[in-house]
């Protein structure tokens, strides 16, 4: 159970609370004590979970790298993501290495996106200012959940305040929203040519909201190689800033 790195310390106590009681009671004991789970995936196929659209919406923007480093929310949508893909995604296990090869992947023209929780952000800062000033080719996308209240955090603080402080461009998304939101900032990072986040509340991620169904409205690109543009040279640090703040306000920067 252990392996299970969204699991709250208040449900694992409770399961392997369960479990010691299986051994001492009978079956129909068990389930009078058993917790009953949420409301389930309506049958009809209307509604699915806030994390199993988050995980369509990547797999349909046509995402080719992505990488998750397991914590509160963000094994759940992660676990939805290797339902999809043929062959399971093993979890990475530093912000930092994880976001580079994220980052990486955009630079070469492969979409990408990499899940992981607010604090997991904080540590994974310095590349994501580098890659600021780096910019991208193809979408790449941060999806960072976050523990407003704290209770899977070794602390609280304001995620907004510190995205925003970080410089990348991000979006809130809308509850019902949230899959058009995910393809949204695919094609938002590759008209600005830089990384983009959005932020998702992990305590929503098992609410129900409407299933979509539409093919991808992100358009393909194509890539040109040109490491020029994408270099980090400290001689060039006032220019490549210019650069940067005429992509985030729109401008014409070439």
């Amino acid at each position: 159970m252990l392996w299970y790195y969204d699991m709250s310390r208040r449900k694992f106590l409770q399961i392997i609370g369960l479990s010691t009681a299986g051994v001492a009671l009978s079956s129909s004991q068990l389930e009078a004590i058993a917790p009953i789970s949420g409301k389930t995936i309506d049958k009809s196929g209307k509604t699915i979970r806030m994390k199993q659209s988050i995980a369509c919406a990547v797999h349909d923007a046509g995402a080719e790298v992505v990488l998750c480093v397991p914590s509160t929310g963000t094994a759940k949508i992660f676990d939805e993501y290797n339902k999809i893909i043929p062959e399971s995604v093993p979890y990475s296990y530093n912000e930092e290495v994880a976001y580079t090869i994220a980052h990486g992947a955009g630079l070469n023209g492969r979409r990408s996106a990499i899940i992981i929780k607010s604090h997991g952000m904080a540590k994974a800062t310095n590349s994501v200012i580098d890659s600021l000033t780096a910019g991208t080719t193809a979408g790449v996308v941060i999806i960072v959940t976050y523990d407003k209240k704290g209770r899977h955090s070794d602390s609280i603080f304001d995620c907004n305040d510190f995205v925003k402080g970080t410089g990348i461009p991000f979006k809130i998304p809308g509850n019902e929203t949230i899959y058009q939101d995910v393809q949204d900032c695919f094609s938002w990072s590759e008209q600005l040519q830089l990384p983009v986040a959005i932020l998702v509340d992990s305590n929503m991620l098992d609410k129900e909201v409407k299933k979509h169904t539409l093919s991808s409205t992100v358009p393909q690109i194509s890539y040109r190689r040109d490491p020029l543009c994408h270099v980090l040279c400290p001689p060039l640090v006032g220019y490549q800033f210019q650069v940067l703040q005429a992509k985030l306000t729109g401008r014409d920067w070439r």
